[in-house]
C-alpha cells in the first residue's frame, strides 16, 4: 500500500505495470480500484497509476469544501512525487473535470488527455442523484440501496436485460468501503462549482 505526502494530506494510489505513465482519475465517490478491469489491459503497455481522490477510499479526507482546482494540484503533485514530468490522463465522470483542471494548469505535464463521462459543468439532474447519494448515506441506508438506486443513471437500459451483469456490478461496487459523507459532500462541493 503506497502513500504519496502531498499538499498536506496522505494521498493512497497503485502502480502498475511500465511504459510511457497513464494517470486514471476517478470519478464522485469513486476508489481508485474501481479500474481494475482496465488496469489489467493498460498495464501491458503504460506504467498506470491509480489513486483515490482526496476524500474518499485510503486517502485523507480533509474538510470541505473542495473544487476541481484543488482535486487537480493533488494530481499534479502525485505527478511529481513520483518524479513522472509528463502522462497520459484519463479522468471520467468528476474525474474528467479534474482533468480538465490539470489540463488548463498544467498543460506541460500531460502527453495526451482522455475525458470520459464528463462535462464542462454540473446540471440539475447530477445534482440531484449526488445529493439523493448523500442523503442516503445520512440515513444509514445499507450501501447496496445507494448502489441500486444509482444504476440507472450510469447504464443504458440495455445493460438492465442481463441480470448477472447487474448482480456482478452491484457485488463489485459494494466490496467498496462505504464512502465518508463529509468526503462525500466535499467533492459534490466540487462537482457543483466546476
Amino acid at each position: 500500500m503506497a502513500y504519496a505526502h502531498i499538499n498536506g494530506i496522505q494521498l493512497h494510489y497503485e502502480l502498475h505495470g511500465k511504459g510511457m505513465p497513464l494517470l486514471l482519475i476517478t470519478g464522485f465517490a469513486a476508489e481508485g480500484n474501481q479500474w481494475q478491469h482496465q488496469i489489467r489491459a493498460l498495464q501491458e503497455h503504460f506504467l498506470v497509476i491509480s489513486f483515490d481522490n482526496r476524500g474518499v477510499g485510503k486517502s485523507d479526507i480533509t474538510p470541505g469544501p473542495y473544487n476541481t482546482e484543488l482535486l487537480a494540484e493533488d494530481c499534479a503533485s502525485l505527478l511529481t512525487h513520483l518524479g513522472i514530468q509528463k502522462s497520459h490522463v484519463c479522468g471520467y465522470s468528476l474525474g474528467g473535470r479534474i482533468a480538465q483542471m490539470l489540463a488548463i494548469n498544467h498543460p506541460d505535464r500531460i502527453h495526451q488527455l482522455i475525458l470520459a463521462s464528463t462535462s464542462l459543468r454540473s446540471y440539475a439532474l447530477s445534482r440531484f442523484i449526488l445529493k439523493m447519494i448523500i442523503d442516503m448515506l445520512k440515513q444509514g441506508l445499507p450501501n447496496q440501496y445507494r448502489i441500486k438506486a444509482t444504476l440507472p443513471w450510469f447504464y443504458s437500459p440495455a445493460f438492465f436485460e442481463d441480470e448477472r451483469k447487474v448482480d456482478y456490478f452491484c457485488n463489485f461496487l459494494g466490496r467498496q468501503a462505504l464512502p465518508n459523507v463529509e468526503g462525500l459532500q466535499a467533492q459534490l462541493d466540487a462537482v457543483n462549482s466546476h
